[in-house]
């Protein structure tokens, strides 16, 4: 019989250690041989590094500090769970409980999608729709129809967890189990129990590495484990998984506090993130013990999500364009399930108007049909919901404006800094919206301090697009500064290629391009260390915010977004020394006042200050320092800016069906409309030109502009009088003096 071979490299290293240090006392002088036993340590040392799983350091166990930090109890352990099946989606909600009262027509009507599924009804997933059906009308299921669910749900197949276009569907196999559960003894339910687990910690596997981003598949994996373990029955292994699931749900929770609204985009928020985030938190407040504080503090953060929604959607009923977005913009198929659901979470009727508002606006095209089978347990109130969905009958109400105060926010403040300004909330009301935050995702765009606004059509618009991460169109314009209304600091020498995926170096002027194709934040406290060292997360903060007498006024700082003084991703002592913007609205005039001033780091280091129009527009040159333009909308003029600067400024208007998407490399000087996987779509806005206004800085080392937006009458406003004084700049329009300070 052959002994036992110890093969683990620390036992075998240590024990050559051994021998080698002997032979070293022998052989070499004390001094030669510390060395040697050092270097032999630290190898040692090395190995046993490399063996340690150091994944979690940055995950599950920094999971809760931010909560903590804000005085939120959240234990140590999964929490204790005090409710019997079903756990997350509950019965016992208002939408549910007035379905016994609800119209008959509705019912008849939810009868029959729900229920037809067991005729191979091609509406939602026949699985879903059946077990929901013998659910909340349990005359139409015989007790053999909870056998059979059974005996489908542990013969459907699971699909995998991964880091990124996560398609996994074990949290809705246990959304289905929760609600079966009940109906049928603990001994038939342990094959699919025992799916379950193992799903989970494949899940949970995933979710231990670093390669899931947090304001990306992260934070849903986090989410989708958390209502997986609800679901999972008591026992010692078993707990073992719920407590990893719920430090994950923690750091989830803790992404979506910080931000309060979607840095990736909302067309990836409404689809794939939203109502994950909705039924997790649900399963906390239905079945968790105690933790009140918690409790309070996800409602608290799901309110703010809401208004988020609300705050961000323009008079014309779409969602603004923040980064790589999509159709969903539009508020069709998931929005109103969402909002339903916040009132539900919330106990607040706001939400619920919303959602009533999308169905009036959209009819049968604002539910998605493959989540028809939520509907009985998302709903605020089920009487609310209108039957046109079902296509059958007339709209109860028409759309409403929304009466909601204060008209401006700022979702994610010191952190994200999304800053909503609204004038009202009917079809008329101004819309205005910027940011000042740092980065979260590889969906984000490099766009801090850009703005949009709307007045009856969009004014000043987002110009990016989405078709695919890796298009021509995304890497070298979309993504960039130069489509959006923002600053340019050109300086020529750099090579802009921050992932394999450039082909080209192309230099347009921009923002620090940090991790355009693929992000890997695994906390909070990650993206807290890497604000700035590391990636340099940090683009942008507000300095101050003021709302007095009418005026709203927001100052900017911007420097952190380029390549500065602070941090030159390039290595060359940075271009710019400080970036500031203001954005003021005068709310009584309808005005929007933007004040920019940039001090690069050489004079000739051009600034361009960049405006996004649908169309062209008319511009007419004051003087060297001074330009007057008009935005042509439907039916006449749809505002008047007047610019004036400290500096001469050159004007570039840069546009038309071939320069959409034109630009100017900084090294070559040539320029090249990066059209390549580009298209116009309706829930684009679609600009078709941009105005550029360029300068060198003055002797004073600054380029100074300012930029006054005149909405109320634009056809007969007139020129603003700009003057410069000691204390600071000046502007008079008409009886209004607005005054900044130097």
């Amino acid at each position: 019989m052959q002994a036992a071979v110890n093969l683990n490299p620390v036992v075998v290293l240590s024990a050559n250690i051994n021998k080698l240090c002997e032979y070293s006392m022998k052989a070499f002088s004390k001094r030669i041989f510390r060395i040697l036993c050092l270097c032999l340590f630290a190898a040692l040392v090395a190995v046993m590094l490399a063996k340690f799983d150091w994944s979690g350091r940055t995950t599950a166990s920094l999971a809760g500090q931010e909560l903590q930090g804000a005085g939120v109890f959240i234990g140590s352990d999964f929490p204790a769970i005090t409710r019997s099946y079903p756990r997350i989606l509950s019965r016992g909600n208002p939408g549910f409980s007035n379905i016994g009262n609800a119209d008959p027509v509705l019912i008849e009507n939810m009868q029959s999608l729900l229920c037809a599924g067991q005729k191979q009804n091609s509406i939602g997933h026949p699985l879903k729709n059946r077990v929901v059906c013998s659910v909340v009308f349990p005359g139409e299921s015989a007790e053999e129809h909870w056998n059979q669910y059974v005996s489908e749900l542990q013969n459907t197949e699971t699909i995998p967890c991964t880091a990124s276009n996560n398609l996994s569907n074990t949290w809705q196999i246990a959304l289905l189990l929760d609600q079966v559960a009940a109906h049928v003894s603990p001994g038939q339910l342990k094959p699919v129990f025992d799916k379950l687990a193992a799903s989970l910690e494949q899940c949970l596997g995933v979710l231990d590495g670093r390669s899931a981003s947090l304001w990306h598949g992260r934070f849903s994996l986090g989410l989708e484990a958390f209502i997986t373990a609800l679901v999972l029955p008591v026992g010692e292994q078993t707990q073992k998984l719920k407590t990893r699931a719920y430090k994950h749900f923690l750091n989830s929770i803790e992404a979506i506090r910080l931000t309060e609204g979607w840095p990736s985009g909302y067309n990836y928020w409404i689809n794939s993130r939203a109502l994950t985030f909705l039924i997790a938190v649900d399963g906390f407040l239905n079945s968790v013990s105690g933790m009140e504080g918690l409790k309070r503090e996800l409602v608290r953060i799901v309110r703010r999500v809401g208004l988020w929604h609300i705050y961000m959607t323009r008079p014309d009923n779409r969602i603004a364009a923040i980064a790589d977005d999509g159709p969903r913009v539009d508020l069709k198929h998931q929005t109103r399930l969402v909002m339903e659901y916040i009132a539900k979470l919330t106990g607040e009727s706001l939400y619920a108007d919303y959602a009533e508002k999308i169905v009036a606006l959209h009819g049968v095209q604002a539910d998605y049909a493959d989540f028809y089978w939520l509907l009985p347990f998302t709903s605020y109130n089920f009487n609310s919901y209108n039957d046109t969905r079902f296509g059958e009958r007339t709209l109860r109400s028409a759309a409403g404006g929304l009466e909601l105060q204060p008209l401006s926010d700022v979702f994610g403040s010191g952190a994200y800094n999304q800053v909503v300004i609204r004038s009202g909330w009917n079809h008329d009301a101004t819309f205005l919206q910027f940011r000042a935050g740092s980065l979260f995702s590889h969906h984000q765009h490099y766009d801090a301090g850009h703005f949009s606004l709307f007045k009856r059509m969009p004014v000043f618009v987002d110009s990016s697009i989405y078709f695919g991460m890796q298009t021509d169109n995304r890497l070298y314009y979309s993504v960039r500064t130069v489509a959006k209304n923002g600053l340019l600091i050109h300086r020529s020498g750099e090579d802009v290629r921050p992932s394999r995926a450039f082909e080209e170096s192309v230099a347009a002027g921009g923002q620090r391009l940090v991790f355009p194709t693929g992000s890997a934040i695994t906390s909070v406290a990650h993206w807290r260390e890497n604000q700035e060292t590391g990636w340099h997360l940090k683009a942008g903060h507000l300095i101050s915010k003021s709302d007095q007498a009418g005026v709203q006024r927001y100052q900017l700082d911007l420097t952190a977004a380029y390549d500065s003084i602070m941090f030159d991703s390039q290595g060359s002592g940075g271009k710019v020394r400080k970036v500031l913007r203001d954005i003021s609205y005068l709310k009584g005039q309808d005005i929007v006042i933007i004040r920019d001033r940039v001090w690069p780091v050489e004079s000739e280091y051009r600034v361009t200050a960049v405006f996004h129009t649908l169309a062209k527009p008319m511009s007419e040159i004051v003087a060297p320092h001074g330009l007057t333009m008009k935005i042509r909308g439907d039916g006449g003029v749809l505002a008047r800016v007047d610019y004036w600067s400290n500096v001469a400024l050159s004007l570039d208007l840069i546009g038309g069906e071939k320069g959409r998407y034109w630009v100017v490399d900084d090294n070559t000087m040539e320029g090249k409309n990066y059209d390549g996987g580009s298209k116009q779509k309706s829930w684009f806005d679609n600009p078709e030109w941009r105005t550029e206004l360029s300068g060198y800085p003055a002797a004073s080392g600054s380029f100074e502009l300012l930029t006054v937006v005149q909405l109320h009458a634009p056809e007969i406003a007139s020129r603003p009088d700009f003057r410069v004084k000691p204390e600071g700049p000046e502007i008079q329009v008409g009886d209004y003096s607005f005054r900044f300070e130097q």
